[in-house]
């Protein structure tokens, strides 16, 4: 049928007009069910019950997100947490040629999902970069998955979270300079994808190290298929200090 990236697009074009025009929760729910059904539709899928009660779910999460929250990630979200992070200009998908493979990614810009937008802000520019074009190449490949950034940068509260729990096993990494992120991947009726071995994620491994980017996946100890990092071989000892200083976390400057 049609292509992963046209068939995201489609969708969330559906969804946002409807939307824009309803306004309100209203508007939120019809518009995640339209979305849900076009993107259903051209996948061969037809107008199936899922599409309808997923886009009904979203729509319902969506709206109650905004109304608690005014539009931002529920408190404690690890989208919030960009907001003290000095890397804003992130977003616009440009990079710079300092190593890896930043020099190669295409000035191109696309509109994901508000969650994975607002992660991107909080990444260093040539990371968030990176993580685009990797969004970007999923999407071309047509795997029938829906791909999102879960979580970008950390504070060194919610890493302490994460190690205290045996999630992590650094009390400071990749994720408190901005210089790593991990996705998510769902299937088109909304279900997450939990299996690291799924062949999406092996398919996500290999464009991110394509990037020159680091796989969780490969790791022998506590494997992380969703992570990903731009360390370009440089200690973590060393971006943290240079972070802690303001300098770039890659050339010392």
């Amino acid at each position: 049928m049609f292509s992963g990236f046209f068939k995201s697009i489609a969708g969330k074009i559906a969804g946002f007009a409807i939307a824009q025009w309803l306004g309100g929760p209203l508007g939120q729910i019809l518009g995640s069910i339209a979305s849900r059904i076009v993107n259903s539709a051209m996948s061969g899928g037809g107008f199936g019950l899922n599409s309808f009660t997923g886009g009904f779910s979203d729509g319902i999460m969506s709206s109650f997100t905004q109304a608690v929250t005014g539009g931002q990630s529920p408190p404690g979200a690890s989208g919030d947490e960009s907001e003290g992070v000095r890397y804003a200009s992130a977003a616009t998908g440009s990079a710079s040629d300092a190593g890896g493979a930043a020099g190669d990614l295409r000035i191109e810009f696309i509109q994901f999902d508000k969650r994975t937008e607002n992660i991107l802000t909080g990444l260093h520019p040539d990371v968030a970069a990176t993580a685009r074009e990797q969004l970007i190449r999923m999407s071309e490949d047509d795997l029938g998955v829906d791909v999102k950034l879960y979580e970008g940068y950390r504070t060194l509260q919610t890493q302490e979270g994460y190690f205290n729990a045996g999630s992590s096993n650094v009390k400071v990494g990749y994720h408190n300079v901005g210089a790593a992120y991990d996705i998510q991947l769902f299937e088109p009726d909304g279900r997450y994808i939990q299996n690291g071995s799924d062949i999406a994620y092996q398919q996500a491994g290999r464009i991110g190290k394509e990037l020159g980017l680091t796989w969780g996946g490969d790791w022998k100890n506590l494997i992380d298929a969703g992570h990903f990092q731009l360390d370009r071989g440089i200690s973590i000892k060393t971006m943290w200090d240079r972070f802690k200083l303001g300098r770039d976390i890659y050339t010392g400057e």
